[in-house]
């Protein structure tokens, strides 16, 4: 390992792909610049070729176990090149699913900022790095789970709000009936004995001791009378009988004071008893109070839960959603390069980290189409040149062919076999010696031969001349096809260049 630290250029996106087993089934241009690896030396071997000795190990069980529950993940990751050096990525995996089914994984990288790899690299120098790990609520949080603890936590409200009412109001009509019959009842009837013990007091000898009588025979007997009271007529009632046997002044007196100590003690019950209700209201007013104290800090406490988690789903399910359709809509206007987050909870985490991994699988399709535009433009290029060459090596040969024909005509031949022809009739006139006659034939004879010979040169070259001029056609018509590639090239990197943001090129 070496302290060569290599720049990722912005917005230039690194790209592999691997198995299930973690083997490189992909690596596009960019990773193959940046890691100093050729295709070859990256293709069917491990990820980790390029895992540099300083990321900890927590990390990449934390990424394995993402990824292995289907599920994206980012983070920021130091590679090492092939001549030892490094460079410092934003890493999202993504897994590549087929039918339904996880076949791969894929493994997009964007230069990481300067904060993020002072961030990092603080994080992985620590002996034993851990990594912040969503918690327990994030997990189990979302739309379902938030509805069904919601409509729980209402019910048990609607719960404790009806025991507490219906609670209040049973025990409010009990303590009525209590008042009623503890209380109320007795001071009716001890206020009634009050009056009537003070009008017997105030009636005549004669009549006071039927008034006694009658007193006894009312409130004796009477269930609501206290036993004091009942105890005190009793005593009563006998010496009524004993003053109405003896007919005795003394008794008489006995009676009076009786009757006094009663209208006394009927005071002293029916005083006693307004204390005792005075202080059992208070009681139940205490209570009351204390009641509705609770149903108070029940309604508090419900309206700040209900708030709490009304917090809680908006930071949690609201936001993200609002993340993911900000990502869409970055999407579907051609911007791939949200930095979007994956710690949504419930269904909207699970719509945002789908998000992700689209917008993972474009960006992956859309360097696709770069590498195979600039292959295209290559081609083309390639194709061009050698059509030129063609071309021009066609016309040269084409001119040189016409130049070679004009200098080979057929009159000359025509001319020296006239020539022949009358120099032979001309001997035939005279006598000529055997061997000049046989030398004028054979000249003759070769005549004809180099007229035949010329004439099939020439219809030859004829025959090259339209095949060049054939050949003109054809590259004519395959620059023509170069140029509608060109055109194809140009319309993908169009296409490619739409997914980039403003002023920006592809992997530039």
């Amino acid at each position: 390992m070496s302290d060569i630290e290599y720049k990722v250029p912005l917005h230039t996106a690194i790209v592999s792909k691997t198995d299930l087993s973690g083997m490189i089934t992909y690596a596009n241009d960019a990773f193959i610049t940046i890691s100093g690896f050729s295709r070859e030396e990256l293709i069917g071997k491990p990820h980790n070729l390029v895992r540099h000795p300083d990321m900890p190990a927590a990390a990449f069980a934390d990424l394995w176990a993402t990824v292995e529950q289907n599920r994206p993940w980012r983070g920021i990751v130091k590679n090492r090149t092939k001549d030892g050096g490094f460079y410092w990525v934003q890493a999202t995996i993504v897994p590549i699913r087929k039918a339904g089914k996880v076949v791969g994984y894929m493994s997009v990288r964007y230069a990481a900022s300067d904060e993020q790899i002072a961030q990092a690299a603080r994080l992985y120098a620590q002996p034993r790095a851990k990594l912040p790990k969503p918690g327990g609520l994030k997990r189990l949080l979302s739309i379902k789970s938030g509805y069904i603890a919601g409509s729980l936590f209402v019910i048990a409200l609607l719960i404790t709000g009806g025991i507490l009412g219906i609670g209040t109001i049973q025990h409010s009509t009990e303590q009525i009936n209590k008042a009623d019959g503890q209380y109320l009842r007795k001071l009716d009837i001890i206020s009634q004995l009050e009056i009537d013990a003070t009008r017997a007091q105030a009636t005549p000898v004669a009549q006071r001791q039927a008034s006694i009588a009658r007193l006894g025979s009312l409130y004796a007997a009477n269930p609501h009378t206290p036993a004091v009271i009942r105890d005190r007529l009793q005593e009563l009632e006998t010496l009524n009988n004993a003053a109405r046997l003896a007919r005795s002044s003394a008794l008489d007196a006995s009676l009076d004071s009786q009757l006094r100590a009663l209208v006394q003690l009927a005071e002293q019950n029916r005083l006693q008893i307004l204390r005792q209700s005075a202080q059992e209201v208070g009681r139940i007013n205490q209570r009351n109070v204390q009641i509705v104290d609770i149903s108070l800090l029940g309604i508090i406490l419900g309206i700040v839960t209900v708030v709490a988690f009304g917090l809680v789903f908006m930071r949690q399910i609201v936001r993200p959603l609002d993340s993911a359709i900000e990502n869409f809509e970055k999407i579907a206007e051609g911007d791939l390069t949200g930095d979007v987050p994956l710690d949504g909870a419930g269904e909207t985490g699970h719509l945002l980290r789908s998000s992700v991994i689209m917008q993972m699988h474009l960006k992956v399709v859309m360097d696709e189409l770069n590498l195979l535009a600039g292959q295209i433009d290559s081609a083309c290029l390639s194709l061009n040149t050698a059509l030129f060459e063609i071309s021009d090596h066609s016309e040269v040969q084409h001119d040189k062919l016409e130049e070679a024909k004009s200098f080979m005509s057929l009159d000359f031949i025509y001319e020296l076999s006239n020539q022949l022809a009358m120099l032979d009739e001309l001997l035939a006139e005279k006598e000529v010696a055997p061997q000049v006659a046989d030398c004028i034939a054979s000249i003759t004879n070769l005549n004809r031969l180099q007229t035949f010979a010329l004439e099939d040169f020439l219809d030859k070259i004829d025959l090259i001349l339209k095949l060049i001029v054939s050949n003109r056609q054809d590259t004519q018509e395959a620059y023509a096809m170069s140029a509608k590639l060109h055109e194809v090239a140009q319309t993908l990197n169009s296409l490619v260049n739409y997914f980039v943001p403003d002023g920006k090129k592809y992997n530039a």
